[in-house]
């Protein structure tokens, strides 16, 4: 099911990622990013994000996909994120195997 919410133009996006937006502003507090970089990562753009969307980051950022891989997920084993403000084993268990998961797993058809 889809529900189309109305375009308010711009930078704004639609009226459901802009109320999303203004909830976050509203409700959340300002990190700095110096003292929590695992926290600076890419964010969606506020138009669309769909299928494309690696393929637009990849540009933005100089990147390559690989897409002759079978595996593409983010890490092939969620141990080798381990140090000292990451504890991989008491991540349960879906989110940890679902940072294996490939782009074909993910947005197949």
């Amino acid at each position: 099911m889809q529900i189309d919410t109305p375009d308010l133009g711009g930078a704004r996006g639609s009226l459901s990622d802009w109320v999303t937006q203004r909830w976050v502003e509203w409700t959340g507090r300002p990190v700095a990013l110096s003292e929590h970089p695992w926290l600076d990562g890419p964010i969606g753009d506020p138009r669309v994000i769909g299928s494309d969307y690696f393929d637009r980051l990849a540009r933005e950022r100089g990147l390559t996909l690989d897409e002759s891989s079978p595996r593409r997920g983010l890490v092939d084993d969620f141990s080798t994120l381990a140090g000292p403000l990451c504890e991989p084993s008491r991540v349960d268990a879906p989110p940890a195997s679902c940072s294996r998961c490939s782009s074909a797993d993910v947005f197949s058809s």
